[in-house]
């Protein structure tokens, strides 16, 4: 989103963008923030099956996805 801030004061338009304060982490499946250990172990538990490590929308965890956090392993968001 972007948003248009007239300062009169000084003549002259700001614009600024923003996000409405969310991010897209990839990987960081348990929200704290980063791509780590304990995302990763989320997904090993979940593999084979479809509930917790999806992380590429084809309605089942596996390799694609582990090699996802793997890819995304480190980054903080």
């Amino acid at each position: 989103m972007i948003i248009a801030v007239d300062n009169s004061q000084f003549g002259f338009l700001k614009i600024a963008s923003f996000t409405d304060g969310v991010e897209d982490c990839v990987g960081d499946l348990n929200g704290d923030g980063a791509s780590d250990v304990d995302d990763l172990l989320l997904t090993i538990g979940a593999f084979g099956t479809g509930a917790g490590g999806d992380l590429d929308g084809d309605g089942e965890t596996d390799v694609s996805d582990i090699l996802a956090i793997l890819a995304a392993f480190g980054q903080d968001c």
